[in-house]
């Protein structure tokens, strides 16, 4: 089953003008773009991609950046100041900055910070971290933890950039999937570009991601339709053939 690819955007992206077509006829099916920071940053690349993956028909996902020392309600009401009602994905609460708090300081923040997402955007976010950061922080395994989905980000590559098409890139793909990230959770979503690839359509590097099936899974876990897959011609042909023999024409 192929997976379905994604993007993930923010300040440092910049798109040329047709590069938001670009990325959907590549194959890209999803996008997550960076809201904010703290109760200090919107991102002011943010209206642009948003707008810029919707005429293109990239379903789309918002992440926030999460700061430590920022109490979680301020981060909220900072959140709501930008948040956009046509969200087709769930909300990411991006959390890879500890600040030097303390384990027990940032497992009770964080899930706070978790529920009042789920309260004010009335559906459950989902968390994207890397397993070098959770595991040192949020331990021992907080009692929520099984209640989200995560985004792991986990790079296979060696440093480096590398310039490809979107052509080329599916051989590019990693074939297995990314680590588990705590108590033998499978993530859900995987960045494994790491900036690692420039592809046409974006100026300079992009973060990719995968996530764990094929599109219409994908959709399904967003909660959007289905979409019908695309037919080859040959594909085309059968279905017309057997159409014709049922009208009773020879073929």
């Amino acid at each position: 089953m192929a997976k379905a690819l994604g993007v993930d955007l923010a300040y440092c992206n910049e798109v040329v003008a047709d590069g938001y077509q670009v990325m959907k006829a590549g194959g890209v099916t999803f996008a997550y773009i960076r809201i904010s920071q703290g109760n200090r940053i919107l991102d002011d690349h943010f209206d642009t991609h948003w707008a810029g993956t919707k005429a293109a028909g990239i379903p789309r996902g918002v992440y926030h950046m999460y700061e430590p020392l920022v109490p979680a309600p301020k981060q909220m009401d900072y959140i709501l100041k930008k948040y956009p009602a046509d969200a087709e994905l769930p909300f990411s609460l991006d959390v890879e900055i500890d600040l030097q708090a303390t384990n027990a300081y940032l497992i009770n923040d964080v899930g706070n910070f978790l529920n009042l997402l789920e309260q004010h955007l009335g559906r459950k976010p989902i968390i994207y971290t890397g397993k070098w950061w959770w595991e040192p922080n949020m331990s021992p395994a907080p009692s929520w933890v099984g209640n989200y989905d995560f985004w792991i980000a986990s790079y296979p590559y060696a440093a480096g950039r590398v310039d490809l098409t979107w052509e080329q890139l599916p051989s590019y793909l990693p074939t297995g999937w990314a680590p588990e990230v705590t108590n033998g959770r499978k993530p859900i979503i995987w960045q494994f570009s790491g900036d690692k690839f420039c592809l046409p359509g974006i100026v300079g590097a992009l973060d990719l991601n995968m996530f764990d099936g094929d599109e219409n899974a994908m959709r399904q876990w967003a909660g959007l339709p289905a979409v019908k897959p695309t037919l080859t011609l040959e594909e085309r042909l059968v279905i017309l053939e057997a159409e014709a023999r049922t009208r009773g024409w020879k073929v």
